[in-house]
């Protein structure tokens, strides 16, 4: 008799076809790659799905509360996610993105026959809750002890760099199963660059990705002939988001262009010379793989994960505002620098950041699928892929 196959449960608070960010599209690449192996069966459970979607391979199920109040409320999703799980009983929960989802997942892992393993998504999920006064305070503080709830009995995690793994031992005094970096799958031929030099900034526009500083950044360098500065990404219809599109539309040096797939970003790529990064915080940023694999170099305000922008001469970190502006400049005037710098760029992208890292965490549900025990413990084993 054939063995039954092995159930992997992806629980998300959002599917990538209703909210393409980061973490969803790393679980879409993973999940492309589990499909590739037929003896598991997969299912994904997420409160923001869209009707539309026909899976394929795969179940996808919404666990969104139907209380009128406190919609953005993850933690009212436990009755439906707890419930859903126990329908489905999983061999294997892989959780993303850091909220009350990771708790509730792992209190259900522990009074199961299921194993967790927890996807660090962000430099914030292992950093410690700052206390806040407003009006979502009472949730925040709730979303974030479920949230460390889970962090510290999950059976095993992943970080996505060495420094997260860091924190998560300085904080919460566990070691990750493995350090894995994003990956991608690499582009058809090679890029064809224009002209004029282009400069990018894509990410969704939030207080915390500080999209302002770029349109600080176009005024500042406007004046130089042959430069065209364009930003992509999501709003929204808040208030701050809604001032700085306007701001947008007067700002004769940048162009717009609004909320983009995957696909049409990877193709501003393949035509961009320069990425801006203006975060104040990230974990592993997706876009600057994109990047790197297009020959663009990255100029960050701040962020250089695990150092790889200075330690492979992928780009340039800058300290403050002027240097970020003084940086940009540079790029912009010195042509055989930012090819020395694309080139490496590839070089490094392809050698780190392929397809085989999925494989790698395949490799991780795989054995936590087969393990026949119930684990009430965490599991310190360390296997690191460092860049």
């Amino acid at each position: 008799m054939a063995e039954a196959r092995k159930k992997i449960c992806f629980v998300l608070p959002s599917h990538w076809a209703a909210n393409f960010g980061g973490a969803e599209f790393q679980a879409k690449c993973l999940l492309d790659e589990l499909k590739r192996h037929p003896e598991f069966e997969i299912f994904y459970l997420a409160r923001n799905i869209p009707s539309d979607f026909k899976p394929q391979k795969y179940l996808l199920k919404s666990v969104r509360h139907r209380l009128p109040m406190c919609s953005s409320f993850l933690l009212l999703d436990a009755p439906r996610l707890l419930a859903a799980l126990n329908e489905i009983s999983p061999d294997v929960i892989y959780q993303r993105v850091g909220c009350s989802y990771t708790g509730i997942a792992a209190r259900y892992a522990m009074k199961s026959r299921c194993q967790m393993v927890w996807h660090i998504a962000s430099s914030l999920d292992v950093l410690p809750g700052k206390k806040s006064v407003s009006p979502d305070m009472v949730v925040d503080f709730l979303e974030k002890r479920a949230l460390e709830y889970g962090i510290r009995n999950a059976q095993r995690i992943i970080a996505q760099t060495r420094e997260q793994a860091d924190l998560l031992e300085k904080y919460y005094g566990r070691k990750p199963t493995a350090v894995i970096p994003n990956f991608h799958p690499a582009p058809q031929g090679r890029p064809i660059k224009g002209d004029r030099v282009t400069v990018v900034w894509i990410a969704n526009l939030k207080p915390l990705k500080r999209p302002e500083l770029f349109l600080d950044l176009a005024e500042e360098l406007g004046s130089l002939s042959g430069v065209r500065f364009v930003m992509a990404g999501r709003g929204n219809n808040g208030r701050w988001c809604k001032n700085l599109v306007l701001r947008m539309e007067r700002e004769k040096a940048v162009e717009y262009l609004g909320e983009r797939s995957h696909q049409e970003v990877n193709e501003l790529l393949d035509q961009a010379d320069i990425l801006v990064n203006t975060s104040e915080v990230e974990g592993f940023p997706n876009t600057f793989i994109q990047a790197w694999m297009r020959e663009v170099p990255v100029v960050s305000l701040g962020i250089d994960p695990d150092g790889i922008l200075s330690r492979y001469d992928v780009g340039i970190v800058s300290s403050d505002f002027q240097h970020l502006v003084s940086d940009t400049r540079t790029l912009i005037m010195d042509r055989e620098l930012r090819r020395r710098m694309g080139r490496n760029s590839r070089k490094y992208a392809f050698a780190h950041h392929s397809q085989a890292n999925a494989a790698r965490i395949v490799e991780i549900l795989r054995e936590t699928a087969y393990t026949n025990q119930n684990i009430n413990g965490h599991t310190q084993q360390s296997a690191t892929a460092n860049p």
